[in-house]
């Protein structure tokens, strides 16, 4: 199974995604003629998805998380000392 952040991080959003697929087929069964590709959905979609694709793209470019057994190290020594300074809980 894929483990993501954004496709399965609570609960609420599992089920706001699946009540917006519930309400896009309800739609499309009951006015089919809402969802038909014209001029302003296919403007509209490709405007999504090239902000889309730039956005990844420049998180790509940008985005760098090396984590190394020294910066391990440090992560657990910063909480040690946390827990110690209030009372070893």
């Amino acid at each position: 199974m894929v483990q993501a952040f954004l496709m399965n991080h609570s609960k609420s959003y599992g089920i706001a995604v699946a009540a917006s697929f519930v309400e896009y087929f309800v739609e499309l069964l009951l006015f089919p003629s809402w969802k038909t590709w014209n001029l302003i959905s296919v403007c509209g979609f490709l405007s999504v998805l090239t902000g889309q694709v730039r956005s990844m793209h420049n998180h790509f470019c940008i985005f760098v998380h090396a984590i190394t057994p020294a910066t391990i190290l440090r992560s657990n020594s910063d909480h040690s000392d946390a827990r110690d300074a209030d009372g070893g809980s």
